[in-house]
């Protein structure tokens, strides 16, 4: 199964306070998005890291200690705080099978996920309804509402079979829907999905 995630800020103390995370301690943080990870993660599944895992101040060694903590086989979609290269063995010791800037998967579905950690407003092959672009990086800031206004206006205004379709997806951990653990891809098309069908009524 394929998970969805970004912006974890693995021992980013001010990551805290940045997003009204309801944690008291770095630690505390970083053991429940620990547990709550691998409670729902098995080692055969992927989860698609969409940036900023963890801070490149701390250290390589440090980065890769909190992946290696982490279960299943990890995608990193790089963001502005990653490492941007890993030798072989630090990525077989992480479980981490890919490093790249950008990334397309094909889901079970047929759906096609977009991956970034940037937000894209005219991602690729918008017009489809079975294409749905999963990114990060605006956390619960002005520019995520910005992010959420033009999505609504997109879904709203759809008028012709090329206009897109609209279904883009903050995957923030700390955003409700995610609570601070990977959701599964069918988790996160349904919660595009509902979204579209509200508005269109509307």
């Amino acid at each position: 199964m394929n998970f969805y995630i970004s912006d974890l800020h693995m021992g980013h103390e001010k990551s805290i306070s940045m997003d009204g995370r309801p944690f008291l301690t770095i630690s505390d943080m970083n053991d429940r998005i620990i547990r709550n990870w691998n409670s729902v993660v098995k080692p055969e599944d992927t989860v698609y890291i969409l940036g900023d895992f963890s801070m490149r101040k701390d250290g390589q060694d440090v980065y890769l200690g909190y992946m290696e903590a982490l279960l299943g086989n990890k995608v990193l979609v790089l963001g502005n705080h990653d490492f941007r290269s890993f030798s072989k063995e630090q990525k077989r010791s992480a479980g981490l099978i890919e490093v790249c800037d950008y990334k397309e998967v094909k889901e079970d579905d047929g759906s096609l996920v977009i991956c970034s950690h940037y937000p894209i407003m005219f991602y690729r092959r918008a017009y489809d309804a079975t294409t749905y672009h999963f990114c990060g990086h605006v956390h619960k800031t002005r520019e995520d509402k910005f992010l959420t206004q033009w999505t609504n206006e997109l879904i709203r205004t759809r008028e012709n079979r090329g206009d897109s379709y609209g279904n883009i997806l903050n995957v923030g951990c700390m955003k409700d829907y995610m609570n601070y653990t990977p959701q599964p891809f069918w988790r996160l098309k349904q919660i595009v999905d509902e979204r579209r069908e509200l508005l269109e009524e509307k």
